[in-house]
């Protein structure tokens, strides 16, 4: 997707990006970053430098498990990511806590993690008319930011998906 003239969204197959994605970064910015297959090669994509600088990284459906759980969470490049899709990737309360726990995700606004092993903790909205009326925030939130400490994602009304001049 283009936005501008620029790439704006990336979607890619998780072995694609190691092979090629260092060379890829080196074309245009690339802010909003869909991989494939993610789970096999987590390790590998959370020590690419690259990816400093994006908004939004989806994983959903990779297979991440904990381990990858973790290694999105250990991952010193995501410090100015806003919105992160892990959505039915086996990720249990190991990799929640890891989540939670992270220093490096300090901008994170969105976590998508339903249809998990764990259970979703992310605020839920109610809305009308496109009017938010009540914002809850499960106990497992609740507990969370009681021992991490407030992370917006755990906290606060969602942040809306990312889109072309969204942000």
């Amino acid at each position: 997707n283009l936005a501008r003239g620029f790439v704006q969204l990336v979607l890619i197959d998780a072995a694609e990006l190691v092979a090629q994605g260092a060379e890829m970064f080196t074309k245009a910015p690339i802010l909003d970053l869909r991989i494939t297959n993610a789970g096999p090669f987590v390790d590998q994509i959370c020590a690419m430098p690259q990816l400093q600088g994006l908004r939004s990284l989806d994983m959903a459906s990779g297979k991440l498990g904990d381990d990858g759980a973790r290694a999105v969470a250990n991952c010193p490049y995501l410090s100015e990511l806003r919105w992160l899709d892990l959505k039915r990737n086996e990720i249990g309360a190991d990799g929640l806590e890891a989540l939670a726990a992270s220093a490096n995700l300090p901008s994170l606004k969105r976590l998508v993690f339903d249809s998990n092993t764990a259970s979703d903790p992310t605020p839920k909205v109610a809305s009308e008319n496109g009017m938010v009326h009540a914002v809850t925030i499960s106990q497992l939130g609740q507990d969370l930011v009681a021992k991490y400490g407030h992370r917006a994602w755990l906290a606060d009304a969602p942040a809306a998906p990312p889109r072309i001049d969204h942000y």
